[in-house]
């Protein structure tokens, strides 16, 4: 690609506040926006088991994480 048309890209990019994920991010957020909110996943993760306590835990972690992408 000529120079001018990399620098379009990268203005495009910045106004839009698109964000180019690596394969392995873009493998985890795929996973991430899969969630839907359910928190069956606290009867199988071991800090809840270790505490006994309700935590914001995989779902409040998936909600954050999607909240920051979009």
């Amino acid at each position: 690609m000529r120079r001018k048309e990399l620098e379009h890209i990268d203005k495009v990019l910045a106004e839009e506040k698109i964000v180019v994920f690596s394969p392995y991010e873009d493998e985890i957020y795929s996973e991430i926006e899969k969630c839907q909110n359910c928190s069956l996943c606290l009867t199988f993760c071991p800090v809840f088991e270790a505490t006994g306590e309700f935590y914001p835990g995989p779902r409040g972690i998936a909600d954050e994480l999607s909240r920051d992408v979009r």
